[in-house]
């Protein structure tokens, strides 16, 4: 075995590269000795890296694993020792594995990472990214190997279905090309809402010079081997000077696809080229600059891994490609890339997108759909604001019919950048294979350094993802995470969308600036019989009407916002639902008034009604004030008040509170000259106010009551809760008697 050293050095040629993360699932190995063993892979093609399921960390050579050395630099060397399971180990192994010093290894992979961080917004207007919109075309290039070539007769057939098919063609070469639901071209047509239709020509295949392991072996494969290469052998058939559509000079992309299958998945040989695109100057074409690149593989999965199924073999699906294009335009990788930020289990985004583990989705044949946030980035989509002025219920649908997504920013984060948006996720489509369905909430932190392709390190900073999901059910489980199963991870992300299991609300955002908690989203509920918008939700609070009181004669304060000139207040405010209904707020408050209209008389009416909610379970106190003086002036010193009565709110809903008026005023304040409420022992908290009327029951009789008893009457009292005994023996107040209202005095 020759002795390769695993270095951390930068490449010898000016790169930029990109690349899929490692097949998240547990691999079982069988090792050249016939053992076999469970290797966990972490990474990508950038940086990547094994471990047993105790964490030793191994050396892949071929199809092998090896217990690594680490040596005083923190590189990883291969030893002659097969890993094995920790029952297996044989004592030299066992004392090998005690002297690796992987706190060293983890730093200096740490530091190579975070080295090469450079400056760049994410999906600028930028000549060296693949255009997004219109019909751009692309060169692909089909590359075999002396010692790997393509399985099918005719793979261009196969790969015309593959990248542009409208509805692939099972009949055309391999069939398990039709186990892609759409093509490549279908896929960003979908997502684009047919504001982008790629276009790839097809060329090849050309036969390399050597065998697959001159292009491929090592920790970096060898792009500066490979795209020279294929390129002067196609440069016969291609005019390169077809293909700078923006006439910047450079080609606007240049795609491989490699005969073989890929290193990402561990179950292959370290020979194998590993799917990613990247950037670097690989020669001049008809006067044409190569720069950009893209390289595919031919296979999906590994040897063998598609028997049971009848085949010897499976083109690759297309979510790796979809990935690696996607970075072609501009978008960064949402797993987190360094080993620290993995080994620590820091959130991302896992199935729930294409730029972390959703190109693997049904083994790639299903790629997720680019999110909300991703769609906007490209300029196919707008995700609407949600601000304070937007209360009420809000409603979502699946965004490919039409739905809406919506954004709420930290009002405390001056800069804007972070925010929430809210999706409505559907199992259907492109999304079908996904294990969860309803409102999925990303929290992003968008920073312009973090989210370029340069730096490329949206979420490794540990304890602060910057794009990443707030799951309803309150459990991440990340796919790096050893110590979890397969059902686990699968339980976890069904517990993802709102609402999960009676999970309805989410009151508390984890914000990084500040602690915003005053807007809650209340009542999630989802109807999937719904055309479109099937899921709504209360935002802030709750939408609230007047409740119709048929033969009721009504004086009306504020009923959702009307008549708002006609009254004044302190420590509170009129604010707006999303559909122009209003509302009165106290935010904050000790002590709050709502003052009425002089011309207001409360006289002869009987009872107040008033709505008041509230995020939690407290007391609120009401009374009345005094009108104002003649012609609109208060009368001079301290304004009478009533006594006052201590009211229950129920947290998170609407209390309805009808009170005798006679009671309330106690004596303190003559009816007639009822000016105004007040609301007390608010302790600092927010409750929302509407529909304040006084009102009084168009009522029969009492001599009607006592005159016409009967037995069977039926009474209720206005909540619905039937009453047991005679109408003579009633309290005073207001009672349902066989379908009509009476009031008792």
């Amino acid at each position: 075995m020759n002795r390769i050293v695993f270095v951390f050095a930068s490449l010898l040629f000016s790169v930029s590269l990109w690349a899929v993360k490692v097949h998240p699932e547990p691999a079982v190995i069988t090792q050249s000795d016939g053992t076999k063993i469970t290797v966990y892979a972490f990474g990508d093609e950038h940086n990547h890296w094994y471990t047993t399921s105790d964490g030793v960390l191994l050396y892949h050579e071929g199809f092998d694993y090896y217990v690594a050395e680490i040596d005083a630099n923190g590189n990883l060397i291969p030893t002659k020792q097969l890993a094995h399971e920790v029952s297996s180990r044989s004592e030299i192994e066992k004392k090998m594995i005690k002297k690796q010093n992987r706190r060293l290894f983890y730093n200096v992979i740490d530091k190579e990472i975070s080295k090469h961080a450079a400056r760049r917004e994410p999906i600028a207007d930028n000549s060296t990214l693949f255009p997004h919109k219109g019909t751009p075309r692309a060169i692909v290039i089909l590359a075999e190997f002396t010692d790997s070539v393509f399985k099918d007769a005719d793979p261009k057939s196969v790969f015309e279905q593959y990248l542009n098919a409208e509805q692939i063609d099972n009949t055309v070469g391999n069939s398990t090309v039709g186990k892609n639901y759409g093509s490549v071209k279908k896929y960003f047509k979908d997502m684009s809402y047919g504001k982008f239709m790629p276009q790839f020509d097809i060329y090849g295949p050309v036969k390399l010079s050597k065998e697959l392991k001159y292009y491929g072996e090592g920790k970096h494969d060898h792009m500066n081997r490979l795209l020279p290469e294929v390129c002067q052998l196609a440069d016969n058939e291609i005019d390169f000077s077809q293909y700078d559509e923006n006439n910047d000079g450079y080609i606007d992309l240049v795609y491989v696809i490699c005969a073989g299958y890929s290193q990402s998945y561990s179950q292959n040989s370290t020979d194998c080229i590993w799917p990613k695109s990247g950037s670097f100057n690989f020669g001049t074409y008809d006067g044409k600059k190569a720069f950009r690149y893209g390289v595919h593989t031919e296979l999906n999965a590994f040897p063998g891994a598609f028997k049971k199924q009848g085949l010897d073999y499976a083109i690759n699906g297309i979510g790796l490609f979809c990935h690696e294009f996607s970075h072609c335009m501009g978008l960064p990788d949402f797993y987190p890339v360094s080993p620290a930020a993995q080994n620590a289990f820091n959130p991302g985004m896992e199935l729930w997108d294409i730029m972390d583990g959703g190109e693997y989705l049904k083994n790639g044949y299903s790629p997720t759909e680019y999110t909300a946030w991703e769609r906007e980035a490209m300029g196919w989509f707008v995700i609407d604001e949600l601000t304070t002025d937007d209360k009420g219920n809000v409603a979502l649908g699946n965004i490919n019919n039409g739905g809406k997504a919506y954004r709420i920013k930290n009002d405390a984060d001056p800069t804007g950048n972070e925010y929430l948006v809210l999706q409505y996720i559907e199992k259907a489509g492109w999304n079908k294979p996904l294990y969860g369905q309803g409102m999925l909430v990303t929290h992003v932190d968008y920073d312009a350094t973090a989210f370029s392709l340069s730096s490329n390190s949206v979420n490794n900073t540990i304890g602060h993802s910057r794009y990443t999901i707030i799951p309803a059910d309150g459990i991440y489980i990340s796919s790096y995470d050893t110590s979890k199963t397969r059902e686990e991870y699968k339980k976890s992300m069904e517990g993802d969308p709102y609402p999960f299991f009676g999970i309805t609300e989410l009151c508390s955002i984890p914000w990084y600036t500040g602690n915003d908690t005053k807007k809650p989203i209340l009542n999630i509920k989802e109807d999937i019989s719904a055309p479109v918008e099937k899921l709504t939700f209360d935002y802030i609070v709750p939408h609230d009407t007047i409740i119709p009181r048929e033969g009721f004669v009504f004086e009306n304060i504020f009923v959702n916002g009307a008549p708002e000139g006609n009254i004044t207040m302190t420590n509170a405010a009129i604010t707006s639902y999303s559909n122009g209904d209003k509302v009165i707020e106290a935010t904050d408050f000790n002590n709050a008034e709502i003052q009425f209209a002089d011309q207001f008389n409360a006289n002869g009416k009987d009872s107040l009604h008033i709505d008041i909610f509230a995020y939690e379970n407290m007391q609120v106190k009401i009374g009345f004030t005094e009108k104002s003086g003649k012609n609109g002036m208060k009368p001079e010193g301290v304004k009478k008040e009533s006594g006052t009565q201590m009211f229950d709110l129920k947290e998170k809903t609407w209390t309805r509170i009808d009170v005798s008026v006679e009671k309330l005023a106690n004596g303190g304040i003559a009816i007639e000259d009822i000016g105004g409420i007040t609301l007390s022992n608010g302790n600092g908290k927010t409750i929302y106010i509407n529909n304040i009327y006084f009102y009084t029951p168009k009522v029969n009789a009492i001599d009607e009551i006592q005159n016409n008893a009967d037995i069977h009457d039926k009474i209720y009292t206005p909540e619905g809760i039937r009453i047991n005994t005679d109408k003579k023996n009633l309290k005073k107040g207001l009672y349902i008697i066989n379908g009509k209202k009476y009031m008792i005095k």
